[in-house]
């Protein structure tokens, strides 16, 4: 028997804490992404992409954008900047990333602006959401911890919360989606002690 693989997985959302062990079942089984939907209803025109600098964060663009050309939506990257780092140079950095995030969805057909805000992810989230007339979610998967799981609990959940009637996309970064493929290697490890694993 030929095992398929997918890209995405739908699944039904109310708010209930049981469907979150579900989302965290359905995200540990396979190499997909999620997107959750709260009840039927038209197919979203404007999506938000919430982004953190970095691999994971380049993905992220890359799947929701596929999905949002197909969806014919438009897009608003969002990149949120901790408070301690909103005088530095994260601003200039999450700006720098969310342009290239920009062409990219520009290079994909999908019409888009960006936003960076400074403050607690999940407030500046939710205030954003709040504000753009946006009719679905984007939010990266968060990693896996050592035992491969994924937990939704904490930021995640807290913005399924303020989604309310709006599907979420739950985006996984492919190290997540590949698991742990490497060995540990104790950090007292010598580089010729690495080449002897590998």
């Amino acid at each position: 028997m030929e095992r398929q693989s997918y890209d995405l997985v739908v699944m039904g959302y109310n708010g209930q804490s049981e469907q979150i062990v579900l989302a965290e079942h359905l995200l540990a089984v396979g190499e997909h992404h999620l997107l959750l939907i709260p009840a039927a209803q038209a197919a979203p025109t404007r999506i938000l992409i919430c982004v953190t600098t970095g691999e994971p964060g380049k993905e992220d663009v890359l799947f929701s954008g596929r999905l949002t050309r197909h969806l014919g939506a438009t897009a608003v990257l969002l990149s949120v900047v901790p408070p301690e780092q909103g005088n530095g140079q994260q601003p200039a950095r999450a700006e720098r990333f969310l342009m290239s995030g920009e062409r990219t969805l520009e290079l994909l057909g999908v019409p888009a602006e960006t936003a960076v805000r400074t403050g607690s992810a999940p407030d500046e989230i939710a205030a954003e959401l709040a504000a753009g007339d946006y009719d679905m979610l984007v939010l990266g998967a968060p990693l896996p911890d050592a035992d491969g799981n994924i937990n939704l609990t904490g930021t995640i959940s807290r913005l399924l919360a303020t989604a309310k009637e709006r599907p979420v996309l739950v985006v996984r970064a492919a190290v997540s989606r590949r698991g742990l493929d490497l060995p540990l290697i104790p950090s007292s490890a010598r580089i010729h002690d690495l080449k002897e694993v590998v």
